[in-house]
């Protein structure tokens, strides 16, 4: 739950688990919208245990920010989440 504005989410991703790209890859939905499609954080990362954060802007009108990750391959994971 977060008060009414604007924010920006920061979805905080390191690929812990795989070990190749494709293994992993999920979409990535904030209130109802699709932000990231086909997202593979060892793809974009550019390997394994290495940090890759994403920012997206998010305006909030029902006093909470949903984040919905869709599995495409393997199961979707974040390490952590900002709101700010």
């Amino acid at each position: 739950s977060v008060p009414n504005g604007s924010y920006t989410v920061t979805l905080k991703f390191a690929e812990l688990y795989w070990t190749s790209p494709g293994q992993r890859v999920f979409n990535v939905q904030l209130n109802g919208t699709q932000v990231a499609t086909n997202l593979d954080v060892f793809a974009a990362a550019g390997g394994m245990n290495k940090a890759y954060d994403v920012s997206y802007p998010v305006t909030v009108s029902g006093g909470q920010v949903t984040i919905m990750l869709v599995a495409v391959a393997g199961f979707p994971a974040v390490n952590a989440i900002e709101i700010q």
